[in-house]
């Protein structure tokens, strides 16, 4: 049986927002892993982080096509609500994203 679980991030808990189970193969493919997040997609307020995980199968070129698109647009959302040029909403992701990062660098290495 396949499984695909969209979930909400929430401190150290993920939270199901969306599901789709089928019989046979592992993978479900890219036309049911779109299907679940085109259901979402809607909910996602501009300037939503999204992180790709997976824990027993490799997501399918055409999925991180799909979720690039989907990223794009989500940056022309935040660049006409904040009236910024295309580079200024990149930056704060990117700084935010570094931020994250070293701050779980730093726990990680005091819990060491």
């Amino acid at each position: 049986m396949a499984l695909l679980m969209v979930a909400l991030r929430v401190g150290d808990r993920a939270l199901p927002l969306a599901w789709r189970a089928e019989e046979g193969a592992a993978n479900i493919g890219f036309a049911g892993q779109r299907a679940v997040l085109e259901q979402i997609l809607a909910w996602l307020p501009c300037g939503a982080r999204v992180l790709l995980s997976a824990d027993r199968f490799y997501p399918s070129a055409a999925l991180h096509v799909f979720l690039s698109i989907c990223a794009v647009f989500k940056l022309e959302c935040l660049k006409r609500v904040h009236k910024l040029n295309h580079f200024a909403p990149r930056a704060k992701l990117y700084v935010e994203a570094l931020q994250h990062v070293f701050g779980e660098l730093r726990r990680l290495k005091a819990a060491a």
